[in-house]
C-alpha cells in the first residue's frame, strides 16, 4: 500500500479503536499511574468507542467533514487523563492532514508528528515514560516509504518504546510494569497497522503483571474533576496556569465547538466555582478517587 484514500483512512482509524477498546481490560490490569484506580483502558476505550460509533456509521466524502464529528463526539466522550490526550492525539493527527484524496507516508509522518505535540501540549506536565513515548515513537514514522513500509517499522519503534516506559519511570520500575497509557495507545497503533498490513500485529509486552493493592498516598489529590465548557476566551496556556496551582494530572482539550478539562485536586469545590468564570460550563463531575482505588483492589 503506497498511499491511502481517505475510505482507507477512516477504516485504518476504526481498525486501532477496536483493538484498543478490545483489549481495554488488559491496559486496566497494570494501571499505576498517575493513580491506580485501574481505569486507564476504560478511558481511553470511552474515548475511541465513540470515535468508532461516530465513524462506522459515516462514509465521509470530504476530511473536514470527517474531523469535525469525530472531534465533536470525543469532546464529550473523553474520559479521565488519558482519554484526554488520546482525544487531543487525534485532534492534531486528524487536523494536520489536507483535504486531498490520497495521504503518503509523509501525510503520515506529519500527522503522527503533530498529534504527538497537540497531545503534549494538553497536559500540565510531560512526564517520561508515559503516553508520550510511544506517540514520540510513531512521530518516528519515515517519510520516504511507502505506507506499508512506514507502518512496518513504526510498530518496531513503537514497541520498543512501550516495553522501554518501564526504565522511565520510578514507579514504574518499582512494580516492574509498562505505562497503562502507553499500553492503551499502541493497541491503538497497533490496530490500525493490522490494517494496513492485512495481518494480525501482537505486541510483545514483557512487563505486563497485573498491579497488585497500591493506596492512593496521604500527599495525593484525592478528587478527579472533569468538565465541559464553552465559550471560553482564555487560550490553553492561560487555562492551564488559571488551574495548575489547584492540583496535578492537568489535561485540556480545545475544539473548534468547546473545551474539556481534568484535574486530580482536594478542592474540588473552589474549581468548579473557578471554571465558573472561565466559561460557560455544560457539565462537570467530580469524583472521589479513593472510592475508585477501594474498588479496584
Amino acid at each position: 500500500m503506497n498511499e491511502l484514500t481517505l475510505s482507507q483512512l477512516q477504516s485504518m482509524i476504526l481498525s486501532g479503536c477496536a483493538k484498543a477498546i478490545t483489549h481495554k481490560d488488559q491496559t486496566n490490569a497494570i494501571n499505576i499511574f498517575p493513580v491506580p484506580d485501574k481505569d486507564t483502558g476504560s478511558n481511553i476505550a470511552s474515548t475511541l468507542t465513540a470515535v468508532h460509533q461516530t465513524l462506522e456509521k459515516n462514509n465521509y466524502q470530504t476530511l473536514p467533514e470527517l474531523v469535525e464529528e469525530t472531534m465533536q463526539a470525543v469532546l464529550v466522550a473523553a474520559a479521565g487523563n488519558s482519554g484526554i490526550m488520546m482525544a487531543s492525539w487525534l485532534q492534531g493527527f486528524l487536523q494536520a492532514l489536507d483535504n486531498k484524496d490520497t495521504y503518503t507516508a509523509e501525510d503520515m509522518h506529519v500527522a503522527f508528528t503533530q498529534g504527538h505535540l497537540k497531545a503534549t501540549q494538553s497536559v500540565e506536565t510531560p512526564l517520561p515514560g508515559t503516553i508520550l513515548d510511544v506517540m514520540s515513537a510513531g512521530a518516528t514514522f519515515p517519510i520516504e516509504s511507502s505506507v506499508t513500509e512506514g507502518f512496518e517499522h513504526t510498530m518496531i519503534r513503537v514497541q520498543q518504546a512501550l516495553s522501554d516506559t518501564e526504565h522511565h519511570m520510578q514507579l514504574l520500575e518499582s512494580h516492574h510494569v509498562i505505562d497503562a497509557g502507553a499500553l492503551g495507545w499502541s493497541y491503538f497503533f497497533a490496530g490500525m497497522t493490522e490494517y494496513v498490513l492485512s495481518s494480525p500485529v501482537e505486541l510483545y509486552t514483557p512487563d505486563m503483571q497485573v498491579v497488585g493493592d497500591v493506596p492512593l498516598t496521604e500527599s495525593a489529590n484525592v478528587y478527579e474533576v472533569i468538565a465541559i465548557l464553552s465559550e471560553v476566551t482564555s487560550t490553553r496556556e492561560e487555562l492551564k496556569q488559571t488551574l495548575e496551582s489547584l492540583g496535578d494530572s492537568l489535561d485540556i482539550l480545545i475544539t473548534d465547538t468547546g473545551c474539556k478539562m481534568h484535574i486530580h485536586t482536594n478542592q474540588p469545590d473552589l474549581v468548579n466555582e473557578l471554571l465558573q468564570t472561565l466559561g460557560t460550563v455544560s457539565h462537570t463531575q467530580t469524583t472521589d478517587m479513593r472510592t475508585q482505588v477501594h474498588t479496584s483492589l
